[in-house]
């Protein structure tokens, strides 16, 4: 199993100059993908904009980085109809599309270290 991936020279952005023969680099190709990966080290050795995509961290409902017992309290407030804003995506750690008590206890459970 490669410990890390690699994406080969040239696989993405150019095109074949037939009168040239040669490959030439796409005018305004981006890459997009998450940050320290094969897709962001390609865009700079090419010369690339990359475009980091959003990474979710489970529980991390406020978006900060981190999960800590501030998204705790903002998924309380957030189940309880308090006007709060929440990253819905972080705060549905059981996967089921919902935001739910069900997401709360397991946000208690990560926090604390449970099973």
């Amino acid at each position: 199993i490669p410990k890390r991936a690699e994406i080969g020279d040239r696989s993405f952005g150019y095109y074949l100059d037939e009168e040239a023969q040669d490959d030439v680099p796409l005018e305004g190709f981006t890459i997009s993908g998450y940050r320290n990966t094969a897709a962001e080290q390609y865009a700079k050795d090419n010369g690339f904009e990359f475009i980091p995509l959003k990474e979710i961290i489970a529980g991390d409902t406020n978006g900060d980085g981190k999960t800590t017992m501030k998204d705790y309290s903002e998924l309380q407030k957030y189940l309880s109809g308090w006007d709060v804003e929440i990253d819905l995506e972080a705060a549905d750690l059981n996967g089921d599309g919902k935001v739910t008590m069900k997401d709360y206890a397991a946000l208690q459970r990560k926090l604390n270290g449970w099973s």
